[in-house]
């Protein structure tokens, strides 16, 4: 599919007169998007990929070894062409291919496989939660492969647990009020009446029924089982070692500051320190705290932010208490807006 994408770009470009992009730098970046579905099948469905509808990412560390060797021979394919031999289009290819790559090194530094557990989407089962139910499910074959990810999850939700104990062994622990969250977070789940990864199906679908009955089957049997007993695993093997609320931070983690490095730079794509960034992130609390006390001494007659904000959070004319004064207030910002 993205080489007949490719193809295409190609064809219109000799039409137009264009720059034919180049064979090679078009093969590497299509090579790097097939990569990334590959480490990650969820995510290539919900970017419309439907060809990886069947699986679910590989978490062992020999797949991450795989991944690691893959990406260093992609690097070094773009590498190997000289940017000076190439156009300004294809030479912002080659640096988006390269950053791209090293944005993956950086998460590979930081390890988080082996010590993040949360209830929100940065974790194995939040992530399956979250994610799985946003498929769409638009004719009998993706249905059909939607049953065999479903299949995939005892595999995946092990290959998590492994990687936690790895982690564990060399220190590497979550934090524990997140690891508390996690397990309330498939105790909720488990608790669900109607479950979520029933998702819906196309309509005129003929075998509705049938899939139906074979997906409640392996969500009863298969899924919901596994959900549990990686709570289970959580509760008696994760949460006794780890971090409490005074020990949050990478860096009391072994390489902690390298870790936090790194992932610093694969969220901002910047070469800043923590600290710098940290310094920023006073300064903006500084302005935005003054812009407070410029607003509350204007609008409440409080010049103290501390104080504002209790008033704020505390003061019943400052609230709505019925939906059609939400609505009003909102077109109110509309119609201000548009005026």
């Amino acid at each position: 599919m993205i080489a007949e994408r490719h193809l295409g770009a190609k064809i219109r470009a000799l039409s137009y007169g264009w720059a034919v992009p180049n064979d090679t730098l078009n093969a590497i970046a299509d090579d790097l998007v097939a990569f990334l579905w590959d480490r990650d099948p969820l995510e290539a469905t919900l970017t419309g990929f439907r060809e990886y509808d069947r699986g679910l990412a590989d978490l062992s560390s020999h797949a991450e070894e795989v991944f690691r060797e893959r990406r260093h021979t992609l690097r070094k394919r773009a590498l190997d062409i000289g940017a000076d031999s190439l156009g300004d289009q294809e030479q912002l290819t080659r640096a988006v291919v390269l950053a791209v790559l090293n944005n993956l090194d950086n998460y590979d530094i930081a390890g988080q496989e082996e010590y993040t557990l949360s209830d929100f989407p940065v974790s194995p089962t939040s992530m399956l939660l979250a994610y799985l139910r946003m498929v769409t499910l638009t004719n009998g074959s993706e249905a059909w492969a939607y049953v065999d990810r479903l299949r995939e999850i005892p595999r995946y939700l092990q290959q998590s647990l492994d990687r936690l104990a790895k982690g564990r062994r060399r220190g590497l622990t979550p934090v524990a009020h997140l690891v508390t969250n996690t397990a309330n977070q498939i105790d909720r789940y488990l608790a669900s009446p109607e479950d979520p990864l029933l998702l819906p199906l196309p309509e005129g679908f003929t075998e509705a029924e049938t899939w139906r009955a074979e997906v409640t089957a392996i969500l009863r049997d298969t899924v919901r089982p596994a959900f549990a007993a990686y709570r289970d695993v959580l509760l008696a093997d994760v949460l006794p070692t780890a971090r409490d609320k005074e020990h949050v931070g990478l860096c009391h983690l072994p390489q902690g500051l390298d870790r936090y490095e790194a992932l610093v730079q694969a969220h901002t794509t910047t070469k800043r320190t923590a600290a710098e960034l940290h310094e920023v992130g006073r300064r903006q609390v500084a302005k935005v705290r003054e812009e407070f006390r410029v607003l509350g001494s204007r609008v409440f007659g409080i010049d103290d932010p501390a104080k504002l904000f209790v008033h704020l959070n505390s003061a019943p004319e400052v609230r709505w208490h019925t939906r059609p004064e939400i609505l009003a207030a909102a077109e109110v910002a509309v119609r201000r807006a548009e005026a």
